[in-house]
Formats: C-alpha cells, sequence, structure tokens
C-alpha cells in the first residue's frame, strides 16, 4: 500500500530522505494495492495489473535505491517521487531527472535526492540517489546505472555467503530450515554503519521502523545469534569495538565505567544496569569462539573501569548491584513512574553481575593480572554466596525478582528468573523447579510472558487504548519474543525440548507467515483477543533479539554447539525434540567451516562430519542429559592435514523425562485493574469520530501562521525539544461546534510530524488538550494541568 506512516521511508543517519513514490503508466498512478508481491531477501518484485513489474532494490553500502520497470510497448512510465520532510524542489538544476535540496543541514546526512531517469529497452530504470551535492549524487547514480547487474549480483552473493555459515535443513519440519535462514538474514539487515558524531560506527538497530538507534543491551544480548555462532566473526569484533570506545571514562562520573544504552547520531545515554555486565559477557563469548585472545589485551583498559565504576557507585555492603526502578531492560516509564518498578536489586542483574565478575576473572588472568584475577574470583564466589542467602525461597521452588530499598522481596512471578539458571544458579533441583515453574506459568505456545496472569497487575494486550497507555503493559504481560530464547535454554537444561518445542515453531510461523516477511516481532498480546484467531503481533516489526535469539537457541540449546577455539573443540551436546530427527548444519570456526549431520537411530544419535575446511579441531559428543556438567561421551579429532575426518561417533540418547511440564494456558481472570477502565467516563470509537453537519458553532476562528511565541511580547521558543518539527505546536484554525449531546472540535497545525520515541514522556505524540468546562459561572476559569490557561468568563 503507499505508505502512510511517519516511521517508514528511506532514512540515513536518523533522518528520513524519502517518504515514497509513486509509479505512473501513461500519467495515471499504479494501484499498489491490487499488484502481486514478491519478497526476496536481497530484492522485491512487483507485478500490476496494468502490466508493470517493478524491481526494487536496495545497494549495500550505497546511498542509493535501484527501481527497475518494465511495461507494456508504447507505454509512458514514470516515478512521481514524495520526499521526506525539509527536502525542496530545487528547479534550477538542469537534468534529465529531478533534484531536491535540503532546508535544514544535519550532520552525517546527506543534502541532496536525486531522481534519474535511464530509458532501457522495454521499460525506464529509475535511481533515487543521495548525497552531499549534486555532482556527487549524478555521479553515484551514474554508477548505480551502469553497473546495476554487479550492485544486485553482489548483494545476492554476500547473502548467499552468510547462509553458507549459518545454514540448517532439517528433513522434517521442512519449514524449519527456510525460517532459520530468514532469520539470519533479516538479523544481519539490523547491522549498520550509521555516524556517531560524524564518525562511520558499527552496530546493530534494536529494531524497525521506531528503533533505528543502537541500544547497548540489545545489541549484546543479540550479538551471538546475529554474529558469531554464525561465523560472521568481524562485525562481531567491530560492535565490540565501538561500543567501547563509547564507555564513560570520568571517573567522577556516577556511569564511570558504564556502556551506554542509547547511542543516537548525536547523543548518548547511559541509564541501565545491564548493558555493561551483558558487554563484558559478549568479550568473553566472541575470544572463546574466535581464540582471538589479543582482543583480551585491547579491552582490558574498559573491563578494568566497568569493575571499578561498579563497585564505587552502583554495590551496596552485601556486594549486589545496585540500580534505580527502571534501570533494567523492564525500563518503561510513565509521567507517574516506572509502569514496572525493580530497585534496587534485581535478580537478573545480580546474575550478569556474576557473570561480568568471572569473565572479567579470566580477561585479567590472560593480561598477567593475578591480582586482579584472584580479587574478582573471590568477589564472584562471595557474590553467589550472598544471592543464595537473600533470593533463594528454596520452600517454593523460586527466585525472587528483585529486592526493595527495605530488603523486602518481590514475589511477582516474572521470567527474569530464566537468566539466573545461566550459571549463577547451578544446583540441578533447583533449576529444574524454576524451570518447571517458569514454564507452567509464563510461556504460553505463542511465547514467554513478562508477567504471571495470576498477578493483579497483568495486562493481556498491549495496545487496548483507552483503558490503559500502551506502555503500562509493556512488561506486565505481554509476551516478549527474545525471552524465548532464555526459556528454551532452561528447558534443555532439564531435558525437556519436546515441552518448549511448540514455541519454537510458533516462531516459525510467524517468520513465514505473519507480519513482516521473514522476520519476529518484538511483541504479542498475551491473550487472543475475542473473535480472533491468533494472538496481535505488536511493537516493531522486525526486531534483533528476537531473531537472534531464535538463531541462537537453535544453535546453543537445540543443537548444543559449543566452539572452542582456543581449545580447537567443538563441543556437541544435542537436545532434538521428537519432531527433529534429521538435521545438517555448519559450524563456524575462524580455521573454517566443518558441516555436520545428526541421525536419529531408535535410542541412538548418530553424528557424522560430512564436510570441513582446513582446520584441524577436537568433536567432542555429550549425551543431553549431562548439560549441567558436560562429561566427554565420545569424541574424533578432525585432521585434513593427515586426511583422516572423524568417523560418525553414536551416542546413545537419554531417556525422556517421566513427566513433561505442560506450558502456560491463557486464562482472563476478572479481578485484573487493567481491564476495569479508568474512573472517568470513556468515549467509545463511534462517539469519538461522531459528526453533525448541522451542529451550532461556538468558536470558530483562523490564526497567523508562524506567531507560536507565547503571549505577548511572544519570547516562548516553541518546540523547544528537537524532536519535534517547527509548527508542529502552531494552530492556524480552531473550530468548535455543539448539539444537545457532544462537543465537535477541528484543529488545524501549520506542519504536523511524527517525532519519533524519545525517552522523556510525552514525546511519542503531537497532543492537543482540550478541556471542557460545563458549568456556567461569571468567572475567569484556570484551564490546569500544564496549559497556563485562563477561561474569560464568556
Amino acid at each position: 500500500a503507499p505508505n502512510a506512516g511517519g516511521w517508514f521511508g528511506w532514512f540515513i543517519n536518523a533522518e528520513k530522505i524519502l517518504h515514497d513514490y509513486d509509479i505512473t503508466l501513461d500519467h495515471r498512478s499504479a494501484d499498489r494495492t491490487t499488484s502481486s508481491v514478491t519478497v526476496y531477501p536481497h530484492q522485491t518484485v512487483r507485478r500490476y495489473t496494468s502490466g508493470i513489474t517493478e524491481t526494487f532494490t536496495m545497494i549495500d553500502s550505497i546511498n542509493a535505491l535501484l527501481i527497475e520497470l518494465t511495461a507494456p510497448s508504447d507505454a509512458k512510465i514514470d516515478l512521481v517521487v514524495s520526499p521526506g520532510e525539509q527536502f525542496l524542489l530545487d528547479s534550477t538544476v538542469a537534468l534529465p531527472g529531478r533534484a531536491w535540496k535540503r532546508s535544514a543541514s544535519a550532520a552525517g546526512v546527506p543534502s541532496v535526492l536525486l531522481s534519474m531517469p535511464y530509458r532501457v529497452r522495454g521499460g525506464m530504470v529509475f535511481v533515487l540517489s543521495a548525497g552531499s551535492s549534486i555532482s556527487q549524487a549524478r555521479r553515484q547514480s551514474d554508477s548505480v546505472y551502469a553497473h546495476r547487474t554487479e550492485f544486485r549480483n553482489s548483494r545476492r552473493d554476500r547473502m548467499n555467503r552468510i547462509l553458507e555459515r549459518g545454514a540448517i535443513s532439517t528433513a522434517k519440519p521442512t519449514t524449519l530450515g527456510k525460517a532459520f535462514a530468514w532469520a539470519v538474514l533479516q538479523t544481519d539487515a539490523l547491522i549498520m554503519r550509521q555516524n556517531v558524531n560524524g564518525v562511520p560506527t558499527k552496530g546493530i538497530f534494536a529494531g524497525l521502523p521506531w528503533f533505528n538507534n543502537y541500544w547497548g543491551r540489545d545489541s549484546f544480548i543479540s550479538l551471538a545469534g546475529a554474529t558469531y555462532v554464525i561465523g560472521n566473526f568481524s562485525d562481531a569484533r567491530e560492535i565490540l569495538r565501538s561500543y567501547a570506545r563509547f564507555q564513560e571514562t570520568d571517573s567522577t562520573s556516577t556511569n564511570y565505567g558504564r556502556i551506554p544504552n542509547l547511542v543516537t547520531v548525536s547523543s548518548m545515554q547511559y541509564n541501565t544496569a545491564d548493558g555493561t555486565p551483558w558487554f563484558v559477557a559478549g568479550v568473553g563469548e566472541y575470544v572463546r569462539a574466535t581464540n582471538d585472545t589479543a582482543f583480551y589485551g585491547e579491552m582490558y583498559p574498559v573491563i578494568v573501569r566497568a569493575i571499578e565504576g561498579t563497585l564505587k557507585y552502583h554495590t551496596d555492603s552485601l556486594l549486589f548491584l545496585t540500580h534505580a526502578d527502571a534501570d533494567t531492560w523492564m525500563d518503561a516509564v510513565g509521567p507517574d513512574g516506572p509502569w514496572s518498578p525493580r530497585g534496587t536489586r534485581a535478580n537478573d542483574i545480580q546474575a550478569l553481575w556474576w557473570k561480568q565478575l568471572r569473565v572479567s576473572a579470566e580477561i585479567a588472568l590472560w593480561n598477567h593480572d593475578t591480582a586482579r584475577a584472584r580479587s574478582w574470583s573471590m568477589l564472584a564466589q562471595q557474590l553467589a554466596r550472598t544471592f543464595n542467602t537473600y533470593f533463594i525461597d528454596s520452600v517454593n521452588g523460586r527466585i525472587y525478582d528483585h529486592l526493595n530499598a527495605d530488603g523486602t522481596h518481590s514475589i511477582q512471578e516474572r521470567p527474569n528468573e530464566l537468566f539466573c539458571l545461566q550459571g549463577l544458579v547451578s544446583a540441578p533441583a533447583m533449576i529444574r523447579r524454576v524451570t518447571n515453574r517458569m514454564l507452567s506459568e509464563l510461556v504460553y505456545t505463542h511465547g514467554t510472558s513478562s508477567l504471571a496472569q495470576t498477578d493483579s497487575a497483568f495486562t493481556p494486550y498491549h495496545h487496548y487504548e483507552p483503558y490503559y497507555v500502551q506502555d503500562a503493559a509493556y512488561h506486565n504481560g505481554i509476551v516478549w519474543t527474545w525471552l524465548n530464547g532464555a526459556a528454551i535454554h532452561a528447558a534443555t537444561l532439564c531435558n525437556y525440548q519436546d515441552a518448549v518445542y511448540p514455541v519454537t515453531l510458533n516462531m516459525v510461523h510467524q517468520i513465514l507467515d505473519r507480519g513482516c516477511v521473514g522476520a519476529l516481532s518484538e511483541l504479542l498480546d498475551a491473550h487472543v483477543r475475542p473473535g480472533e484467531r491468533e494472538p496481535r503481533l505488536s511493537g516493531t516489526y522486525s526486531q534483533a533479539w528476537s531473531l537472534a535469539e531464535f538463531v541462537r537457541s537453535m544453535y546453543e540449546d537445540y543443537l548444543g554447539v559449543r566452539v572452542d577455539a582456543r581449545m580447537r573443540k567443538i563441543v556437541l551436546q544435542p537436545h532434538l525434540p521428537v519432531g527433529l530427527s534429521d538435521v545438517t548444519f555448519a559450524v563456524t570456526t575462524p580455521d573454517g567451516m566443518i558441516s555436520i549431520r545428526y541421525e536419529k537411530k531408535g535410542t541412538h544419535l548418530l553424528v557424522t562430519p560430512i564436510s570441513h575446511a582446513t582446520c584441524v579441531y577436537r568433536l567432542v559428543v555429550a549425551r543431553g542429559d549431562s548439560s549441567i556438567v558436560v562429561s566427554d561421551v565420545a569424541s574424533e579429532i578432525i585432521d585434513p592435514a593427515h586426511r583422516t575426518q572423524a568417523r560418525s561417533l553414536s551416542v546413545t540418547l537419554p531417556a525422556p523425562p517421566v513427566r513433561l511440564p505442560r506450558l502456560a494456558r491463557p486464562v482472563l481472570l476478572p479481578y485484573l485493574k487493567a481491564l476495569k477502565g479508568p474512573s472517568y467516563p470513556l468515549l467509545s470509537v463511534a462517539e469519538a469520530g461522531a459528526k453533525n453537519p448541522s451542529a451550532r458553532t461556538l468558536f470558530d476562528a483562523q490564526d497567523s501562521s508562524g506567531d507560536d511565541r507565547g503571549p505577548s511580547p511572544g519570547t516562548y521558543t516553541y518546540p523547544s525539544s528537537v524532536h519535534l518539527k517547527p509548527g508542529s505546536l502552531d494552530i492556524t484554525h480552531a473550530r468548535i461546534r455543539y448539539d444537545a449531546k457532544h462537543v465537535y472540535v477541528t484543529l488545524v497545525f501549520r506542519r504536523l510530524s511524527d517525532p519519533g520515541w524519545h525517552p522523556e514522556y510525552g514525546f511519542q505524540l503531537t497532543l492537543a488538550a482540550i478541556a471542557i468546562h460545563r458549568s456556567a459561572h461569571d468567572t475567569a476559569i484556570d484551564v490546569g494541568v500544564n496549559s497556563k490557561m485562563r477561561l474569560a468568563p464568556e
């Protein structure tokens, strides 16, 4: 369909360059809504009912779009461009095409948009080029046109190379391998090179369309699935280096040692407690997978500052990492404070802090800093003991979500317990008890909920206006797709892969059949709405950590692949569900790629290396039920230099559990506060959109454009935020009418714009507040709220 959303379009360094374009045939617009569309990973092909075929291709690493059109003979084809905001048509440029220039400059953003037509046999080729000048954009456009076949093939070939590294094929179900391929490429599509303070910097967009910036926490959670588990080692290293440069190095700042949570083209924010531990863990995982031990030396000053800053500013007397209510991944804030407060010590933050200490000690040891290595190892041991004392409820088999400032426990059931099972809590019996409860209370077939539905604060739907705003629901019951990775990991630790495999199949269904082609959404509703068949997708259309955790969990949890390049060892610890019998997959090491096949033969699993590169590795296969303590069951040496390839290894499959936990089932409970609605009366959708052409006019006035300067002498500046465009608050016409039942208000603004997401509350929308006083008074009335307005008696 035509682009109707402010977030959609072509963006370069967070600025919209192009809103949309329209294809015309003999001066008549081609109707997209009736076209047939095929989406390939590298391009999109539209076939219109008018006979036009349109092939749309983005060009790798070049600010140009290639649009190739074929049409019936003798037809006149044209491309009508609607550029992004702040672009003005430059009629002074004598070109075959059209040029637009920016009315306001922005650092690192092209100032010219050029649309160039090229006639070819059977149709037209259009190149939309963005550049710093007309001449530079023209040269770029001509180059793209002249080499369009090479550019298109280069993009396709690059994607094929990615799929060679990250390929899984399954005899049953065949859809899994296809969904996996899409997820690998969609995750790669979110790895960007965006200017930060004018410097090209590699990072991962959290999600599209509106999280088109680098988010530290999201990047590090996504790092495994997006990069090194599929052999993309160079991007992993570059992303970690980028964030290391952004670390706060001022020792007098309370953010000292922190890695930023949000990196935009011009600013950084350090408002998270978990971004830094995730970063340190990522450094350790990257080096384990690559044997790039020199990176330990490069990162060591960053690692030291991270520990020093935490110990100086963010730990209490018990060594717990302390933080504010909204400093965890559950960070939504409203006008009255955080919607899901988790201060001052959340369980997942302590698990990450423990991991940070352990990895940092390993890095210190490699750097021959034995004093720090010993100190940090002892701190990790102390933290584990203290955590066991204050967070573990052994009677009920749970881990408290957080400790409040007064030391009391939070007994809310949240999925954050799952992160504590990734090393900090290691007792097998406790892992099983927690996993059983998490699966049965929080994990639905369609994903993992952020709050148990038995909690009175539970919200079943993300968008349910006007009962509550969406941020109120964000972490209070809504399903977060990325959490499925932690749930799958915990399940495979207990040999419960058959219990959680339906969650993976549901993600396959979403990738192939729902929402954005080949992608996973940020969120889903927890419950199916009345009259609908599936929970609604919500949040971003393509979310990095959702996709990356799908990829990682397939490799590390179901296939059980762990590459230890330092020890030149590949450990395989498979947890194959019943429905996954024969699997072939690639394992990429820094020394080459090895293909491996799993085949179930009754009670045995046959593991066969079927091809390999020129690298010597020890292949270790461990039984799936030995996950908590890995032990070698069978091993073989792959040595191409001596023409020896590991023979097939046969491993006895562990007996399935006598009883598997059942996943949670959505049940709408009657006492939920979220569904009671506010205390004031609400307008229905029909009432809000009611019209009456015969209504009496109360007020109808024009207002001068550009006078939004406040009361005389007009010293205010509107808007003061750079996220709102000038004119967004300038009302040029207001009309108010009424009848016996309704008041009808029409407002016209000089310029409406979508300001986009910003951390301060209220920047999500351009808002007009309308106050109606229903009583007759002979005195002036203060409107209140933030208006600073007084209505005269009349």
